[in-house]
């Protein structure tokens, strides 16, 4: 099974997939300098799979939508 596989597997299989039960169709890839890029099509929606290579991508990418969502609310710093 190739990665582009798997992919495809986890967005018309995964229980929180908005593609879930969907014809998934890849229709480009691309490899950055850290992280790896699918653009989809399922039923008319577009979309881009974004794959980190580098765990402190993904941490820093967390504590950014963390502070976004709770920073309004006065209980963590502005991003």
């Amino acid at each position: 099974m190739t990665l582009t596989t798997t992919i495809q597997t986890y967005l018309t299989d995964a229980a929180t997939s908005e593609f879930r039960g969907l014809g998934v169709t890849v229709v480009d890839h691309w490899e950055g300098r850290d992280n790896l890029l699918w653009r989809v099509d399922a039923a008319g929606r577009d979309a881009v799979l974004k794959l980190f290579l580098d765990a402190g991508q993904v941490r820093s990418r967390r504590q950014y939508d963390g502070q976004q969502l709770f920073a309004p609310l006065g209980i963590a710093p502005q991003p």
